[in-house]
């Protein structure tokens, strides 16, 4: 997780976490790992996504944050975050978040996703909580591309 005008999570396939080192290293000789990586990371912007857009983040706003803002939906006012969602790849590491050089839409994310008690804003994580929830399907997904 970096700070400041990025923020991201960062995977690797030799995280133990997500892929075997047997995997690793098979794929890496078959010259196929960095595809697994790519596709992987095209998987968890996907997830990563879908959550702000179906609205699956919790807690839900508060009653006077609905009438202020004039909705109930989080992280999705005009879509503007949720177009910065984004992957870089780089041999076998990947990097999915916000990349896009706008402070703003970069600190939203990080005061949502790690909260900010100052704000009166609980955690709603969407990135790393997207990362956990589907590390079966990146495997998956990383097998499946390098094979």
């Amino acid at each position: 997780m970096s700070l400041g005008k990025i923020v991201m999570i960062k995977f690797s396939s030799n995280s133990k976490k997500v892929l075997s080192r047997l995997e690793i290293r098979k794929a890496t000789l078959k010259g196929k790992g960095e595809r697994g990586i790519l596709q992987a990371s095209l998987f968890l912007e996907a997830k990563i996504s879908e959550k702000i857009s179906l609205d699956q983040l919790a807690p839900p706003l508060k009653e006077e944050t609905i009438k202020r803002k004039g909705s109930s939906r989080l992280l999705f006012d005009k879509g503007y975050l949720l177009q910065q969602i984004d992957h870089r790849v780089s041999g076998l590491t990947a990097e999915v978040g916000v990349f896009d050089g706008k402070e703003k839409r970069a600190y939203i994310a990080l005061v949502h996703e790690y909260g900010y008690l100052e704000g009166n804003i609980p955690e709603r994580s969407f990135m790393r909580s997207s990362l956990e929830e589907n590390r079966k399907g990146l495997k998956k997904i990383f097998v499946k591309a390098a094979k």
